[in-house]
């Protein structure tokens, strides 16, 4: 049975402290599996690595540090000069929003990375899982908003952010 009377909300301060506390979580993360990745395929099995296993090293850097950067900014709290909170950000643990993807790309990269220390051929589900959201529209990466927005007829009355907020529909 549904619960009556007026949904719950979140307040700024709520927000904000568990904003904190999931860019801090995703922050070990991302930090566990490049440390995990760097100790086996670069450390213990350095004479083995090839060209490649740099190069995956530096594509996951870069989906961490552009996913990551994403999703600080969008929780990034406004204080008065008196230190008081004016606004939490933009709640990162809400259902169907765009932190849910970057989160969805962190861990499937974190996941990718820790299992291609037993073989390189992993980075091909990152790979194809990119090829499925384009092709069926399932759980849209960063490059598919951003080639929408880019590529999307422009009216002088729209705006980035509302043209963002209509293309899950």
């Amino acid at each position: 049975m549904a619960p009556k009377g007026k949904v719950a909300t979140k307040g700024k301060k709520q927000i904000h402290e568990e904003n904190k506390e999931t860019l801090s979580f995703y922050l070990r993360i991302i930090l566990g599996a490049s440390a995990l990745y760097g100790a086996v395929s670069l450390g213990i099995f350095y004479h083995s690595s090839t060209f490649w296993s740099w190069a995956s090293l530096m594509f996951s850097a870069v989906i961490y540090l552009l996913a990551y950067r994403s999703m600080r900014g969008m929780a990034q709290a406004t204080f008065t000069e008196d230190g008081s909170l004016v606004d939490g950000g933009i709640d990162l643990n809400m259902e169907q929003g765009m932190a849910e993807h970057l989160k969805d790309v962190v861990l499937l990269t974190a996941i990718v990375q820790v299992l291609s220390c037993f073989s390189l051929y992993i980075w091909s589900f990152w790979l194809l899982r990119c090829c499925l959201c384009h092709c069926c529209h399932l759980l849209p990466t960063p490059a598919h908003y951003a080639h929408r927005i880019f590529t999307a007829p422009r009216s002088r009355s729209s705006s980035i952010a509302g043209h963002i907020s209509t293309m899950d529909r």
